[in-house]
């Protein structure tokens, strides 16, 4: 919103009222990109993640084993 009023007869400056739209922008972005992907695409995604979530835990107990050969006993 713009208002162009002169003070006095004079015009000496412009005002103005403006707001940050940018996370309006972000959450339209991801609701666009939500709604092109099909639900055998968000299965295929949930599939993937939940083997990356296993791949990772397998990993991390394997890690925590090693480790635990090499700590010191107390």
């Amino acid at each position: 919103m713009m208002s162009r009023v002169p003070l006095r007869g004079k015009l000496i400056g412009v005002a103005g009222v403006s707001r940050d739209i940018s996370a309006h922008k972000r959450a339209e972005g991801r609701a666009e990109l939500a709604a092109s992907i099909d639900a055998g695409e968000r299965q295929q995604i949930a599939v993937e993640l939940e083997r990356a979530v296993a791949q990772h835990q397998q990993e991390e107990a394997a890690f925590d084993a090693l480790i635990s050969v090499f700590e010191p006993s107390h």
